[in-house]
């Protein structure tokens, strides 16, 4: 092979090595196994008289299914000698999605010159590119987590008394445990050479770290394994972006361990034999005749000639690198490069075991009001300007992500001073769709945001009708790392502006309703409730927030273990949530008619470590501008379960004469089955009746086939049932009459019981939405499932339809229908198919193959009794 053949091989090789030396730990992914994606819609429209009204649809969820994927890198030759072994370094990467393990096995290939006498593989855990062990050979990986390597070497024994040149080959297959297809190979090619025979391996002092930290040393040890010298033996390391080398570090171990000068091309260094070393330097800008087979520019590598490395004889050569301040969260892979004289030509490059250096990721969040900006200050407040009484304030906060991977950020409002009557919601960035919770921890969150790159979040204050003043009003959206919780920033929102009421809390049902708890000033000395719970589960109360004022007010919502709230406190790793009908995280109550009353369900998590005690808990409603309020008192004991929970409650809109089907789920979230449920209900008004039906032919909507349901007989711990309410409405009832129906669940022969609210107002016009998703597992835009409430599974890469349907229930038409949605967490839009469709109307949001943000369509007026719909795909990333 000529010299210019050489000198292209070598730098095709460097290429190859330069492409794959940086790998952000996060882009490869595929969405994580048993991910659940969740999705709910929302609606607007106007009624005649052009009073707007806002609906949101059921949630639907897909969970995402594990798929098998391995990378398995590199295919290789060597040079060995007859009757010796050969050390072939690998390394394999599981790309899927889930935690797997993967079989090794070799097979010889035919038409080479000779087969193998045996081929091992031995585990390399420290990536020096040597086996660990040689007395324990493997056949299968430990088990790998998704996006984790395993280095690990095959050593082949060559047989004796084999020609000049002679070539054995064989071919490593890698296959995944959990899809046994799923494979991936390399060809080890072993080259039996008569004269002198070199090996070169690559290792670190660590293989993980965070940007802007080291020294970190890097070897290149080198061994002649023949008989005969080698002679101008050339080390070459291009270190990857991100890993910059220390000046003036290297040393030099088999002339007694010389200390190397960088810039020193032409003059030889150490004694008998000597080094030519030259790193990093502008004064590098030849090398030796020697060394012109590998790269001639020395001022972007490492590059050494030793002189003579005699048989038998092994050295290193050693420098230290640092990790760049700016490196993001990602795998840095260097793989070295040597060749040689063998004593008669001199031979191809060669490259040496590939090592993976971990750049860890670091955490960092700013929230802010700048679309602008990560580094805006967060000492500003956001101020918006006045609003009307009864106005909404919406504000628009900017959560950053400012660490060096992709991380998501729960978010939290606290510290709010808002005064009695103000609603606070958390909304995505078209300021309709509800946040919901990406994670899995049960509170809403931004969803993966990559670094630098921000999430808006929309944040709306809804202000009470009856208040006036001056006084600046603040609350705090909080940040908070998913990667790592320790670390959170709060961003200030301010508005400019906005007298005695009364208030009592109560449990189980509303002030005037049967089975009313706690009625009247409290704390009550006992509690009046008090629910058992296991250790590291939840737990939760329902608390009604009866406005007994006759004025219109907004109540804080907090909860202590001093029950004169003189500290807001609970103990140490419990958590207290309060929660609307819709399963949103509140602080506040929002506006509470007079002599009417809001349901407010609390979410308490007991922490793992909970000692088997009762814990008593005060909940407070209090009016941050009167200074009404009330506190309540119930308990926990932990160690005990709470059994059923009948959620959730309902607010909808009949005509006289028609009916209404409200959709429940009675849930087992205890750890024992519980048999003879008996299931009933109550209407508060006369003309008004209910019947409860079972989902008999399970699919999600009251339909023919439904039977009505009074007894379940058995509900297995985490199970759970779906019952319908269907509420009629005499002929004869007068328009804007509100009933309240109560579903009512008892067991344990009526000692326990759990109940949801059902509130139907008798109207002339509504509009309820409807969602409904199917799979669309190539991506084409047409569904090849039946659109369904239910969950199912899916993979990565295969696609979502979703099917948002508005009808209008009521006797008369409706104006200015709109139906909004927006991407689930992991996904993204596709328009193949003519997707998204409307049934009518206009699409008002720009839809883009990839992109991610909302959907809207303007479906204009409906008549009585009409439904649109909207139609859209999102593929799983």
């Amino acid at each position: 092979m000529s010299k210019t053949q050489l000198s292209n091989m070598n730098r095709l090789v460097l290429l190859v090595v330069m492409t794959l030396v940086l790998i952000p730990l996060e882009t490869w992914a595929l969405t994580a196994a048993n991910t659940l994606i969740r999705n709910q819609a929302s609606a607007s429209f106007k009624d005649e008289a052009g009073t707007a009204y806002n609906v949101t649809s059921n949630m639907v969820e897909t969970l995402v299914q594990q798929v098998a994927g391995l990378e398995l890198v590199q295919t290789q030759t060597k040079l060995a000698s007859a009757g010796a072994s050969v050390d072939f370094p690998h390394v394999l990467t599981n790309t899927g999605n889930g935690d797997d393990s993967f079989t090794l096995a070799s097979t010889e290939m035919t038409g080479d010159a000779y087969d193998f006498t045996t081929v091992s593989f031995y585990a390399d855990a420290n990536q020096d590119g040597q086996a660990d062990d040689l007395s324990s050979p493997i056949t299968q990986t430990p088990l790998l987590k998704a996006g984790e390597s395993f280095s690990f070497v095959a050593i082949a024994d060559v047989p004796a008394s084999l020609s000049d040149a002679s070539q054995g080959r064989y071919t490593l297959t890698a296959a995944s445990v959990f899809t046994p297809a799923t494979q991936a190979t390399n060809i080890d090619t072993a080259e039996v050479n008569s004269n002198a025979v070199l090996a070169v391996t690559k290792s670190m002092s660590a293989t993980q770290g965070m940007a802007g930290s080291g020294n970190y040393t890097v070897t290149l040890r080198y061994h002649n394994t023949s008989a005969l010298d080698a002679t101008n033996v050339t080390l070459i390391d291009a270190l990857p972006t991100g890993m910059e080398y220390v000046a003036n570090s290297a040393r030099w171990s088999e002339s007694g361990a010389t200390v190397l000068t960088d810039a020193n091309p032409n003059d030889a260094q150490g004694s008998v034999p000597t080094i030519t070393y030259c790193a990093y330097d502008n004064s590098c800008t030849g090398l030796p005749e020697a060394a012109q087979d590998a790269d001639t520019n020395s001022t972007n590598q490492v590059t050494a000639i030793i002189n003579q490395v005699s048989a038998g004889v092994s050295g290193e050569l050693r420098f230290e690198v640092r990790i760049g301040a700016n490196v993001p969260a990602s795998i840095l892979t260097n793989t070295g490069e040597y060749l040689f004289h063998d004593g008669s030509v001199t031979t191809s490059p060669f490259t040496t075991n590939p090592v993976k250096f971990e750049v860890l990721q670091d955490v960092g969040v700013v929230t802010n009001g700048s679309v602008g900006s990560s580094v805006d200050g967060t000492s500003e407040p956001i101020v918006v300007a006045s609003i009307p009484q009864g106005g909404t304030a919406v504000f628009n906060d900017y959560v950053w992500n400012t660490g060096n991977g992709v991380d998501s950020f729960d978010l939290t409002l606290i510290n709010s001073n808002f005064p009695a009557g103000t609603v606070l919601h958390l909304f995505q960035a078209d300021g309709y769709t509800p946040l919901l919770d990406t994670n899995g921890n049960g509170i809403p969150d931004t969803g993966n945001l990559d670094p630098n790159t921000n999430a808006l979040i929309v944040i709306k204050a809804t202000l009470p009708p009856s208040v006036t003043g001056t006084t600046p009003y603040s609350v705090s959206l909080l940040a908070t790392s998913f990667k790592d919780n320790s670390q959170s920033n709060p961003a200030i929102n301010t508005l400019s502006a906005i007298g005695a009421n009364s208030v009592d809390l109560t449990n189980t049902a509303a002030l005037g309703q049967p089975g009313v708890l706690g009625t009247g000033v409290g704390p009550e000395p006992a509690a009046v409730t008090t629910n058992n719970a296991m250790p590291g589960s939840q737990s939760g109360f329902v608390l009604y927030v009866n406005n007994t004022s006759s004025v219109a007010d907004n109540f804080n919502l907090q909860a202590s273990t001093d029950s004169s709230f003189a500290s807001v406190a609970i103990p140490a790793g419990w958590q207290v949530r309060f929660l609307d009908e819709q399963g949103k995280a509140i602080t506040n109550t929002g506006p509470i008619a007079a002599g009417q009353h809001k349901r407010v369900f609390v979410e308490v998590s007991v922490p793992a470590n909970a000692t088997n005690s009762i814990v008593d808990l005060y909940f407070r409603a209090l009016s941050p501008v009167t200074g009404a309020s009330d506190i309540k008192h119930d308990a926990v004991a932990v160690g005990a379960v709470t059994d059923l929970v009948l959620y959730p409650d309902h607010t909808g809109q009949v005509l006289p004469g028609g009916s209404v089907v409200y959709s429940h789920w009675l849930t087992n979230q205890g750890n024992v089955s519980k048999t003879n449920i008996s299931l009933s209900t109550t209407d508060a008004n006369e003309g008004w009746s209910s019947l409860l039906y079972a989902d008999t032919d399970g699919n999600g909507v009251l339909s023919g086939g439904d039977q009505p349901l009074t007894t379940v007989p058995s509900l297995a711990a985490g199970s759970s049932v779906l019952i319908f309410a269907k509420v009629l409405a005499a002929a004869d009832i007068q328009l804007g009459i509100a009933n309240i129906t109560t579903v009512l669940a008892t067991w344990d022969a009526g000692a326990s019981s759990t109940q949801a609210i059902d509130v139907t107002t008798t109207n002339s016009s509504d509009v309820s939405i409807r969602k409904q998703q199917a799979l669309d597992a190539n991506c084409d835009g047409n569904e090849e499932t039946a659109f369904t409430h239910a969950l199912f599974t899916a993979e990565p890469g295969q696609c979502v339809i979703y099917q948002l349907t508005a009808t209008n229930t009521g006797a008369e038409q409706v104006r200015n229908v709109r139906i909004q949605d927006a991407t689930p967490a992991y996904t993204s839009f596709i328009t193949n198919g003519g997707l998204p469709s409307l049934s009518q109307g206009t699409l008002a949001s720009a839809i883009s193959p990839g992109g991610r943000g909302e959907v809207i369509g303007l479906m204009g007026v409906l008549p009585a009794g009409a439904s649109a719909t909207l139609v859209f795909g999102v593929r799983i990333e």
